[in-house]
């Protein structure tokens, strides 16, 4: 029983860690390490090393190929820093790479010739270009997405500032899930994706609820000429992900309040509709072993109150329902005579 029980868990734990590794590669990045020396000769045979800055982690390490080329795949997107050496040459430092998500991205390195202990550091250099894919993409990044004010903190709502996406309508029957049209697509044919797995209702084809925009690090929006993995619709692919800890402890408290007492009267009402709405929470993360462990969590609660709808409606009394339409003010007209009905009374057919 208890080895049943043992295997029972290695194949569920494999299973877990193959659905994890399956579902990476929609929120993730390419890092391509280009080394050539002073003459712009290629350099085989150098080590790379690609370092997550955020968390000190070692993501990937290796040699660069006949080309000069050091390919690193499936990276979460973040900042890093690149450490190339060769012996013959100095080594090579650079930081502040920052990868967003889905992106492809070239580094070139060149190296000088010197001695291994010297070093060339490179620092706050020009935003890095994507050369390597044709896909027309937009990322809304982490200070978009935390200090553009957002009605109800949907941070879904952000997708209208890509350039070629319009509002939709709602795309479920609540209303409370928006839809964009991108590149004259319809609102229902997008593919949302979460920390790489699909995230989206099946039913409605409309994304599921997205979480606040403090535990959000950023998205993309893939419009067009996108690869085949992100397949499934044949409108925009949207791939977020959610933000984790680093090396040093941070987090924060929140409360947005819309009320009546700050809104105006609408042009066609007599007052101004009654409306409360407070939503708040909190998010903190951090090391639980530096270099090796993190935690990050995010909570927000929505409490709204308003007025209720009211509708009117007629109801037929019995009499009308026989055809005694005499309590009528106005006479009723027969549209085939066009005379009025004597008494407002319907004939009877039989």
């Amino acid at each position: 029983m208890k080895r049943c029980f043992r295997v029972f868990t290695v194949l569920m734990i494999a299973l877990i860690i193959f659905a994890a590794t399956s579902l990476a590669q929609l929120d993730t990045g390419t890092v391509t390490v280009a080394v050539k020396d002073a003459s712009g000769s290629t350099v085989p045979g150098a080590n790379v090393v690609l370092r997550n800055e955020s968390t000190g982690i070692e993501v990937r390490s290796g040699s660069t190929n006949d080309q000069g080329n050091f390919n690193a795949a499936l990276i979460p997107s973040g900042s890093y820093s690149v450490h190339v050496e060769l012996s013959g040459f100095k080594s090579y430092q650079q930081s502040g790479i920052y990868l967003q998500v889905n992106q492809q991205l070239s580094v070139p390195v060149s190296l000088q010739v010197g001695e291994l202990n010297e070093q060339v550091s490179v620092t706050g250099t020009a935003p890095l270009v994507e050369s390597t894919s044709g896909a027309i993409r937009e990322t809304v990044d982490r200070v978009r997405v935390s200090e553009l004010p957002l009605n109800g903190r949907n941070v879904l709502q952000l997708q209208v500032l890509v350039p070629g996406s319009v509002s939709a309508g709602s795309l479920d029957q609540g209303a409370s899930t928006p839809g964009y049209a991108v590149n004259g697509g319809i609102g229902g044919s997008n593919m949302y994706s979460l920390d790489g797995g699909e995230y989206q209702d099946a039913y409605f084809n409309a994304p599921l609820p997205f979480p606040n925009p403090d535990a959000i690090q950023e998205f993309t929006i893939q419009a067009n000429s996108y690869s085949a993995e992100f397949g499934r619709n044949r409108g925009a692919s949207i791939n977020a992900v959610t933000k984790s800890g680093t090396n040093e402890f941070h987090g924060g408290a929140f409360e947005f309040v819309r009320n009546d007492h700050f809104d105006g009267r609408p042009f066609f009402s007599t007052a101004v509709p009654v409306f409360k709405r407070n939503q708040f929470g909190a998010q903190f993360g951090g090391p639980i072993r530096k270099n090796k462990t993190f935690f990050f969590a995010a909570w927000q609660g929505t409490h709204e109150r308003g007025t209720p709808t009211t509708s009117n409606a007629t109801v037929l009394t019995s009499a009308m329902r026989s055809g005694d339409f005499s309590q009528l003010p106005k006479a009723l007209i027969d549209p085939l005579s066009r005379n009025p009905f004597p008494g407002n009374i319907l004939p009877q057919v039989t």
